[in-house]
């Protein structure tokens, strides 16, 4: 990655590195709540943030806000991928689009 090394980060406040372990989830939602909260306690400060890095998949959440989903179900996922190991993904698919053909 394009990480700024531990020498520039000592002389220029960089924000929202090394924030969790790389095994951890981590998604768009809380990216912007993190975000948010830096940005206020910069302008606090009386500083203007500079955003840099990431994808634009965490820019466009931050400027434009994201869709409102429902949360994830760790134990629906285990159904499917355990239904799926049984009957094979396309058979999931065949259901999805049967259910949501928009999907």
């Amino acid at each position: 990655t394009a990480k700024p090394s531990r020498a520039v980060r000592a002389r220029i406040p960089h924000h929202l590195i090394d924030v969790c372990d790389p095994a951890e989830g981590y998604s768009a939602g809380r990216f912007v709540a993190e975000a948010l909260e830096c940005i206020g306690a910069i302008h606090g400060r009386g500083r203007v943030p500079l955003l840099a890095g990431g994808t634009m998949l965490y820019l466009r959440a931050l400027i434009d806000g994201l869709a409102p989903l429902p949360q994830a179900s760790p134990a629906l996922r285990r159904s499917l991928d355990a239904q799926a190991a049984q009957q094979g993904w396309p058979a999931l698919h065949a259901e999805l689009e049967r259910i949501d053909p928009q999907a």
